[in-house]
C-alpha cells in the first residue's frame, strides 16, 4: 500500500468516526427532546385537570403535537445531512490527497 493510500484510508476512517459521533449526538438530542416533551405533557395534564375541576371549558392539550419540533422526520433529515456532508468531505479529501506525491 502506498503512503498516499495509507493517508487516504486513515483520514477516511477518522472522518467516519467524526460523523458517527455527530449521529450519536443527534440521537441524544432526540431523546432529550422526548424527555422534555413528556415533562411538558405531564405539567399540562396537571393544569388541564385543575381547569376541568374548576369547570373551565379550556383545553390546554389541544394541538400538543406542535411542541414536538424534533420528531422522527426531523431526526432522519438531520441524519441524512450529516451522512451526506461526511461523505462529501471524504471524497474531497481523497481528491486533494491524490494531487500530491506522498512518500515515507
Amino acid at each position: 500500500m502506498k503512503a498516499g493510500e495509507v493517508l487516504e484510508f486513515s483520514a477516511s476512517r477518522k472522518i467516519v468516526v467524526l460523523y458517527k459521533r455527530f449521529l450519536d449526538l443527534l440521537i441524544d438530542l432526540r431523546a432529550d427532546s422526548e424527555a422534555n416533551l413528556d415533562r411538558l405533557e405531564d405539567a399540562l395534564s396537571d393544569v388541564q385537570r385543575k381547569l376541568d375541576d374548576a369547570k373551565v371549558p379550556v383545553s390546554v392539550m389541544s394541538n400538543f403535537d406542535q411542541f414536538d419540533w424534533f420528531d422522527e422526520d426531523k431526526l432522519q433529515r438531520l441524519r441524512k445531512t450529516v451522512l451526506d456532508l461526511g461523505n462529501d468531505l471524504k471524497r474531497e479529501l481523497q481528491t486533494e490527497i491524490q494531487k500530491y506525491n506522498i512518500s515515507l
